[in-house]
């Protein structure tokens, strides 16, 4: 029930799109929570660091034998956001 969850995480970032800082695997796992889903940060796996602004994978092993990948927001702002979104749901509905 989790494939094609999407989260938003609001960074703070240069003018050229790097963040001060990075996303961790306790910020997909609050984001999570907030959205109603039940998981701890340990089952985040975050293969690459995440300090850039933009949409990024994130699998979450839910149990040994099943995983999911969700899509994460990096935005500066929920409006950034909610284009960023958009724009990822016109981008699967041409392919």
């Amino acid at each position: 029930t989790m494939e094609g969850v999407q989260i938003v995480v609001i960074r703070q970032a240069s003018e050229v799109g790097h963040l001060y800082g990075s996303v961790r695997s306790q910020d997909v796992s609050e984001g999570l929570t907030a959205e109603g889903y039940t998981v701890n940060r340990s089952q985040v796996q975050i293969v690459t660091p995440i300090k850039t602004l933009g949409i990024h994978q994130v699998r979450l092993v839910l149990h040994p034998e099943v995983s999911v990948m969700i899509g994460v927001i990096v935005a500066q702002s929920d409006e950034e956001a909610a284009v960023r979104r958009q724009a990822a749901a016109e981008g699967s509905e041409a392919a």
